[in-house]
C-alpha cells in the first residue's frame, strides 16, 4: 500500500515529462512531406516571400489559365492561375516544405526564404503538366475525413501526453478513494 502512493508521485512526474519532452519519431510524422513523383526541389523566394513558376506540357509548351495550388500539410496556403505565358506568381510565402499541384503536375519543393537558400536552390519552380498522367486522388467522405483529422490529433504530443497522464491519474485517483471507503 505504501509502495502505490510513494509510486503516484514518479508516475504524474514521467507523465509530464512526456508532454514536456515530445516523441520525436511521431512529432516528425506531422511535418512530413506529401509524396508525390519526383524529387524534392529547392527554390529560393524573392523578396516579399515570392516565388515565380512556369508551368508547361510534355512538349515544353507554356500552359496558360492552369489553376495553381500550393498546399503545406494538408492546408491550401495559396492558389493562382497562370498567365498566357504559363507563368504564375505568389506573394508572402515563408519557407518550409509546400506541395505544389497545377494541372495534372505535382512537385514537391521546400522553400526557402530570401537570403537563405543554398547556392543549388533555383530561382523559380517549373512544373510540367502531362495530361497523359492521371493522378489518382483518394476522396474521403464524411468518416475519412474524421480519421484523417483524427490521425494528426493523435500524433500531437500535448494529446498523447495527456493521454498518458489520464492513464496514470484516473487508476490512482479510484485507488485512493477505495482506501478511504475501506478506512471508515
Amino acid at each position: 500500500m505504501k509502495f502505490l502512493k510513494t509510486l503516484g508521485p514518479y508516475a504524474v512526474g514521467l507523465a509530464l515529462l512526456g508532454i514536456c519532452f515530445p516523441m520525436m519519431s511521431v512529432a516528425g510524422d506531422i511535418h512530413a512531406p506529401i509524396q508525390s513523383n519526383g524529387a524534392i526541389a529547392d527554390i529560393a523566394l524573392g523578396p516579399d516571400g515570392l516565388l515565380i513558376g512556369r508551368i508547361v506540357n510534355a512538349q515544353g509548351q507554356p500552359m496558360s489559365n492552369i489553376p495553381v495550388s500550393i498546399r503545406q500539410i494538408n492546408q491550401e496556403v495559396a492558389r493562382t492561375t497562370t498567365d498566357e505565358n504559363g507563368t504564375y506568381v505568389i506573394r508572402d510565402l515563408q519557407g518550409g516544405v509546400y506541395h505544389v499541384v497545377a494541372g495534372n503536375g505535382t512537385r514537391i519543393c521546400r522553400l526557402w526564404a530570401s537570403q537563405t537558400a543554398p547556392p543549388s536552390a533555383l530561382k523559380g519552380l517549373l512544373v510540367v503538366s502531362n495530361p497523359e498522367v492521371i493522378l489518382a486522388q483518394y476522396q474521403t467522405g464524411p468518416l475519412g475525413t474524421f480519421f484523417e483529422n483524427a490521425k494528426y490529433t493523435l500524433t500531437n504530443p500535448l494529446i498523447i501526453g495527456g493521454i498518458v497522464a489520464a492513464a496514470v491519474a484516473i487508476p490512482v485517483a479510484i485507488h485512493n478513494s477505495n482506501d478511504d471507503e475501506s478506512g471508515s
